[in-house]
């Protein structure tokens, strides 16, 4: 029979050999927030059978002058619940480790590395408590006390017991006032070094007109006293250079001439010959008249001076001298 409530799988807890302390396995710890089905047992003797319906809190003892008992329902209902993340470690945790440091194993419970955790705790003040039992004046220690066989006790200073976190808050808000501090001067040197910026603008420009400014002035100046030399400001020309004459060849530019020729030459050819409109064979006339050519005459024009009689056409004065001109085409005669 298991000594602990709880459950302790192996998947997710180590076993020190006591049968009562089990430790957190790292590999299996999902954040830094130890869930409870992980959480480390230190256990001084098996775990106590506690009713709650019969299970009452005493506060009593010497320094007590108002003894008082609570139970478990009125924990939850009479005073305010208060939850903090807080972490909890054995003081023999990784006493196997430093063991092994030293070449000796130390006595108590044979911890690795799991007996500490961080979860966050809810309950009541041990100080909203203590308040109704009207502490004498000199007490000084509050001995909480178990419920186990051994009845296992622990003394805890009274100033411990009634503290409680005004001063982790005070100090949480002095931090934030620090932070709140850097914030607002980080912010203002951001602002200061937008303003550098244009105040470096602002001197860049300044400077550049100031020069200019100079520069006119000095060009002022000299001209000034050239007028009063009667010297003329002239600009210094540039002495002329002689023309590069073409460098290329000679019979490249004959080459290219003659090329240039026969094309215009064939061009100009091409040109005539496809704009003639007579007829130049006899298979011209018969493809595009659809009339048989019987004879052909060579192309000729001839003018001539003699005696006519009359004939022909005839310009003089009877059988005068005239000229006549036969004009002669293919396969047409003029007379």
């Amino acid at each position: 029979m298991s000594k602990l409530v709880k459950p302790t799988p192996a998947e997710l807890m180590e076993d020190t050999g006591t049968g009562l302390d089990y430790g957190t396995r790292p590999d299996r710890m999902p954040g830094y927030l130890v869930p409870n089905d992980r959480f480390y047992v230190r256990s001084h003797a098996p775990t106590p059978a506690v009713d709650v319906a019969d299970w009452t809190l005493r506060l009593e003892g010497d320094g007590v002058r108002q003894p008082v008992a609570y139970r478990y329902d009125e924990l939850w209902n009479r005073f305010p619940l208060v939850s903090v993340i807080r972490t909890i470690e054995c003081a023999g945790n990784r006493r196997v480790l430093l063991g092994e440091e030293f070449g000796s194993a130390f006595k108590g419970t044979q911890w690795g590395r799991g007996a500490i955790g961080t979860a966050e705790w809810t309950g009541v003040r041990l100080r909203d408590l203590l308040e109704p039992a009207d502490l004498a004046p000199g007490a000084r220690e509050v001995m909480p006390e178990s419920l186990d066989a051994i009845r296992a006790r622990r003394p805890m200073p009274l100033a411990k017991a009634k503290a409680d976190d005004s001063a982790l808050k005070a100090k949480a808000t002095s931090i934030q006032l620090i932070v709140a501090k850097y914030q607002s001067t980080a912010h203002e040197l951001d602002q200061k070094g937008i303003q550098q910026q244009d105040l470096l603008r602002k001197v860049k420009t300044e400077e550049d007109n100031f020069l200019l400014y100079e520069h006119k002035r000095e060009e002022a100046r000299m001209t000034d006293a050239l007028d009063q030399t009667r010297i003329l400001n002239v600009a210094i020309a540039e002495q002329p250079g002689t023309p590069a004459l073409p460098s290329n060849s000679r019979w490249l530019v004959f080459g290219l001439g003659a090329v240039l020729a026969l094309a215009i030459s064939a061009g100009a050819a091409f040109t005539l010959e496809y704009t003639n409109p007579s007829f130049r064979t006899p298979s011209e006339v018969l493809s595009e008249l659809n009339i048989p050519v019987l004879a052909a005459v060579p192309h000729y024009t001839h003018a001539f001076a003699g005696n006519g009689n009359g004939n022909g056409y005839s310009n003089g004065n009877g059988n005068g001298n005239g000229h006549s001109v036969f004009v002669n085409h293919d396969a047409t005669v003029e007379n």
